[in-house]
């Protein structure tokens, strides 16, 4: 890390880590001649291995892997979280995701076998950062038997709101006993068939991802 200080302008011109198989870079900026030191702070992360940095996480018990990349652009103040506002975007490649508390009680509204080991082979979405949340109104998630997108906000202080929206393989086909009898309930009343995916993502039949 560079770090220079001029008539109290504080400066990080390059900031690089590496960081669980991948790596993080920044700059950022800080005005410490202003009240509550307004800040910028600029990061690009690539490669993080979700595997290796679960370790350090209450996650280290869960399987979840998976390749992540993000990019952010933050604005806020050092003493009042609060008013921390921004924007950026991430992705993902590989992803064992499905024992995460957000994904596990959709997984068993959809599936009657063992669905941890499906893999997203690619993910992506665009998120702002305001109000004490983080929230994305694209969230996509794509697997051979399923793909799920998303709308949702994460709070600071963990609470959750999200809806899921689903389109179906003709892989998981009721007969094949791989989906839910709830699932294939609705289904059966929606009067879909093969490949059960309901219209467009934004007609989709809405299913709370919070479902436990």
């Amino acid at each position: 890390m560079n770090y220079t200080q001029e008539e109290r302008i504080g400066a990080i011109p390059l900031f690089e880590l590496v960081f669980y198989d991948g790596a993080v870079t920044a700059v950022a900026n800080i005005n410490l001649s202003l009240q509550n030191y307004p800040y910028s702070l600029s990061a690009f992360a690539q490669g993080i291995n979700i595997a290796k940095l679960k370790e350090d996480t209450p996650l280290k018990k869960e399987d979840i892997s998976g390749i992540v990349q993000s990019e952010v652009k933050l604005n806020g103040f050092s003493t009042d979280i609060a008013k921390l506002n921004g924007a950026g975007k991430a992705s993902l490649t590989e992803g064992k995701l499905w024992n995460l508390n957000l994904l596990k009680g959709l997984g068993r509204v959809i599936f009657a076998d063992d669905f941890s080991n499906i893999v997203f082979t690619e993910g992506s979405c665009d998120f702002a950062v305001k109000d004490k949340s983080i929230s994305t109104e694209n969230l996509i998630l794509k697997s051979p038997q399923v793909t799920l997108y998303g709308t949702g906000k994460v709070g600071f202080d963990g609470s959750l709101d999200a809806l899921a929206n689903l389109q179906v393989s003709d892989e998981l086909v009721p007969q094949g006993g791989q989906l839910s009898n709830f699932l294939t309930g609705i289904m059966a009343r929606q009067g879909n068939s093969p490949p059960y995916a309901w219209g467009e993502p934004s007609k989709n039949l809405p299913i709370n991802s919070c479902l436990q």
